[in-house]
């Protein structure tokens, strides 16, 4: 999909870190060290990395 996460301990959320040229991520908007703080309307603001990553997974 074009975008690589990162996680941190002290932010929320889940940083985006870089998007790749062309690819659904950047057509989608996304931007290099924007934060995602809800998918699809439900908040992951106060998720664990993992966890986010598997929501997603599951939006897929």
């Amino acid at each position: 999909y074009g975008v690589h996460l990162a996680r941190n301990q002290h932010w929320l959320g889940l940083r985006i870190g870089d998007v790749e040229p062309n690819s659904p991520a950047e057509s989608g908007g996304l931007l290099s060290e924007d934060v995602v703080l809800a998918v699809n309307g439900h908040s992951v603001e106060n998720d664990d990395f993992f966890v986010i990553l598997s929501f997603i997974q599951h939006e897929l």
